[in-house]
């Protein structure tokens, strides 16, 4: 399944975030199965969510290597890590801190494992420094339910424009 969602009066916009971004990242198939499985063994190493569903995410990054994280869950909610965070701050500490496609997995029967709003800027920023259009792999049961880009996840970017150096 790909996404296309389209929103009343911003296409023009749309088209000039996604101008912004050089191309949407080509991954051959056997890299792919392999962030894939590092996705879903990532989430074996975390602690469970107070529901009992594991997370685990693994980047491919611009260099072609995989690093993979799962969440860490805090009793308090707002202390948590989640697992594109982990998996973020795991490629940056190797020297590696740009990706071109990351894999998020859950064993969540009930809910599709799609980045949250944090998540999805994090993941933005990445793309905006690379240029490139994130490849977002979104799992169920070991296999893609979901295959969209950063740009289609997240469409209307805060900001709209590169930071500027404080």
């Amino acid at each position: 399944m790909h996404l296309g969602f389209q929103f009343s009066g911003s296409s023009r916009y749309l088209r000039e975030v996604r101008m912004k971004f050089k191309e949407v990242p080509q991954i051959p198939i056997p890299r792919r199965r392999e962030l894939i499985d590092s996705a879903n063994e990532a989430r074996k190493l975390q602690n469970r969510a107070a529901r009992g569903a594991s997370y685990g995410a693994a980047v491919l990054t611009l260099n072609d290597n995989i690093f993979s994280a799962g969440s860490f869950f805090s009793s308090t909610h707002s202390l948590s890590l989640h697992a594109e965070h982990a998996a973020l701050v795991h490629c940056a500490l190797h020297g590696e801190p740009l990706i071109k496609a990351i894999a998020i997995a859950s064993d969540d029967p009930e809910t599709l494992a799609t980045p949250c709003g944090l998540c999805r800027q994090l993941i933005f920023e990445n793309a905006r420094q690379s240029g490139l259009n994130v490849v977002v792999l979104t799992l169920r049961e070991r296999e893609v339910s979901v295959e969209s880009t950063i740009v289609e996840l997240y469409p209307l970017p805060w900001p709209d424009r590169k930071p500027r150096n404080i």
